[in-house]
């Protein structure tokens, strides 16, 4: 009789380990783990969220912000918000939000100066600088665009811009959300001159964006395009909205 309960209970096992995931059956009571699930072959990722003071305790994340520091010029009047860890074209990465100090137009769609740089290989993937500042200002010529973005490129990574075939140079727009001195909302553009690029050996796009008075408002890399931007946009309010 008893060996007839232990074959029951041998059967019961097998079929639980079929059909149950193993991380569940074999995980320690109250370990909290990230998990990874896979679906229709796409990571799908659970997003770590810190605030400025949590960042620390994250190796990872603070070693991706000091990199970005060393690289970028954070504008003055802005604080960090938060780090985000998420997935770009199925790597891991830390995206991090700066908005301005004084509470003006914080917030999804106002102002806000953010990057995203790589978790393994600590490569700044993108930046964005969304100030009201960069309104209807003048904007530099093709000439000078090309001699800023070739400038900021040497810097960020030296040796990107010669792996680099321009495809264009022209005027972009965004939009962002400002409040006037009554705290009425209303959209605003914000424009610059598009420096956009093919990189061949890897199939994919950059680009960078000059603003009025010179300034770098925006840079992508590795943006991956089939009929239209595959890549995830992190650094575009917009896209963050509809998640």
């Amino acid at each position: 009789m008893r060996g007839g309960i232990v074959s029951v209970m041998v059967i019961i096992w097998v079929i639980a380990v079929e059909i149950i995931p193993q991380s569940f059956l074999f995980a320690n009571k109250g370990e909290t783990t990230m998990n990874l699930s896979v679906k229709d072959n796409s990571v799908v990722q659970q997003d770590i969220m810190l605030k400025p003071d949590q960042i620390l305790g994250q190796v990872k994340a603070h070693q991706a912000l000091e990199f970005a520091q060393k690289v970028l010029d954070i504008p003055e009047g802005y604080e960090l918000k938060n780090a985000q860890r998420v997935l770009q074209n199925q790597e891991y990465a830390w995206l991090f939000r700066y908005e301005k100090s004084n509470g003006e137009n914080n917030g999804l769609h106002g102002e806000h100066y953010s990057f995203i740089v790589a978790e393994n290989s600590m490569q700044l993937l993108g930046v964005t600088w969304m100030d009201g500042k960069f309104n209807e200002h003048e904007l530099p010529s093709k000439e000078k665009t090309t001699t800023i973005a070739s400038v900021f490129l040497d810097r960020i990574e030296p040796g990107l811009k010669e792996k680099l075939r321009v495809n264009f140079i022209n005027k972009h727009d965004e939009s962002i959300q400002v409040k006037d001195d009554k705290g009425k909302v209303f959209p605003i553009v914000v424009s610059g001159m598009k420096f956009k690029c093919y990189k061949p050996d890897t199939n994919d796009y950059a680009w960078v964006i000059v603003g009025s008075g010179d300034k770098v408002i925006t840079y992508e890399r590795g943006i991956i395009w089939d009929n239209g931007r595959v890549t995830e946009k992190w650094l575009h309010d917009s896209w963050l909205a509809e998640r």
